[in-house]
């Protein structure tokens, strides 16, 4: 038998930063193993960018449904945590440590609901070592390669966190899309006894991000509206009475599906280039994308889902499309997919946890959800 507790705190155990595995995935490949599934490591990548990733796979045939996760978790430097942030204890009725919550709970609860289910079709789990960073090597590069086999699914469930609501109260139906820019303002240096002589580049790059934060849009019916946030301005400059000649920043867009990775682009040049032209400067602009906008247009597999949750909780569960990224992005190009993971606190900060009560809703959610699924 699977005790989930013993299972999630050994993998809590493993200080598993992207993109080390520290000994998670051979936890997983053992437990699915046990479980009668067959189990393939794929590699990718090499030195310290190795990534681990294991795609386990039981039955054949339709329908094939398909859980994903991450052992991958982030840093924990400069944080103060009450609790060893890898030492998974147990206090006041939670687990503490980094992962608890996004997403090891969720590996542990789907393995759990597993145990002695039968069906017929096929069940695979495709978790990888490299969801918290740029994951070139991570899920991409897995499905890459199983879609060149012919590997196809018919549904995908990501076992990410739902929040703080309670266990069930929300599923992630999409996200919006991240845009990385970098924006470098030129100026004049000069003496600040003769400001006329010089072009502040400092006082331009805010009055351009000034303009280039203003709305964006107003949201869709799927989507809340677009956000810009800027993330550092730099200067470096040390000599408090010398205006520098150049100045740069970083933001982060979080765009919904009204636009596109290059039509955002495009919209965030032409304010800055109208401003910069305005005060009389020159810049520079560069942009990446992060991640694209994605929604599940299928309404089966929500509503399945969401019925499960019913039965199990008695809660009516909200689609939301808010907050981060996943792997469900990559997957979304393949089948319908949408997120269902557990409740907890501090995703990403000191102390996260999950309460272990909601450790065995989240085990009769996936499990009503296979067999919903496979019925």
């Amino acid at each position: 038998m699977i005790n989930t507790i013993d299972l999630l705190q050994d993998l809590i155990r493993c200080p598993s930063i992207t993109p080390s595995d520290a000994g998670a995935m051979d936890i997983v490949e053992n437990a699915l193993r046990h479980l009668g599934f067959s189990c393939e490591r794929m590699v990718f990548g090499s030195g310290e960018n190795e990534t681990q990733n294991l795609y386990a796979k039981k039955g054949n045939g339709d329908p094939h449904f398909c859980f994903l996760g991450h052992v991958d978790v982030v840093g924990v430097d400069g944080q103060n945590w009450d609790y060893p942030p890898f030492g998974a204890q147990i206090h006041d009725g939670r687990i503490y440590g980094r992962g608890a919550m996004d997403m090891k709970s969720g590996i542990a609860c789907f393995i759990k609901a597993l145990e002695n289910f039968t069906f017929n079709g096929t069940i695979s789990l495709l978790i990888t070592g490299n969801e918290e960073d740029i994951p070139t090597y991570g899920t991409p590069a897995v499905l890459k390669e199983l879609t060149e086999r012919g590997e196809k699914w018919t549904a995908a469930i990501v076992g990410e966190p739902g929040g703080t609501e309670p266990t069930g109260a929300v599923i992630k139906t999409g996200r919006r899309g991240s845009l990385n820019a970098r924006l470098s303002v030129t100026g004049k240096s000069g003496h600040t006894g003769y400001v006329r002589l010089a072009v502040n580049p400092v006082e331009a790059l805010c009055d351009i991000l000034n303009e280039v934060r203003k709305p964006l849009d107003n949201g869709t019916h799927n989507f809340e509206p677009s956000s810009l946030s800027v993330t550092t301005i730099d200067v470096g400059n040390q000599t408090p009475n010398l205006i520098p000649e150049m100045a740069s920043a970083k933001f982060n867009c979080r765009f919904n599906e009204l636009h596109t990775v290059e039509s955002l682009t495009k919209l965030l040049d032409t304010r800055i280039k109208t401003a910069a032209e305005k005060i009389g400067v020159s810049y520079d602009f560069k942009t990446e994308c992060m991640a694209d906008v994605f929604i599940c247009r299928d309404h089966h597999l929500p509503a399945l889902v969401k019925q499960a949750i019913r039965e199990i909780t008695g809660l009516d569960p909200v689609e939301s499309t808010a907050g981060g990224s996943s792997d469900a992005r990559f997957m979304v190009k393949h089948c319908p997919v949408l997120e269902c993971g557990i409740s907890g606190q501090g995703m990403h900060g000191a102390n996260e946890s999950v309460a272990i009560a909601d450790l065995d809703i989240q085990v009769r959610i996936y499990r009503r959800i296979l067999e919903k699924f496979f019925n």
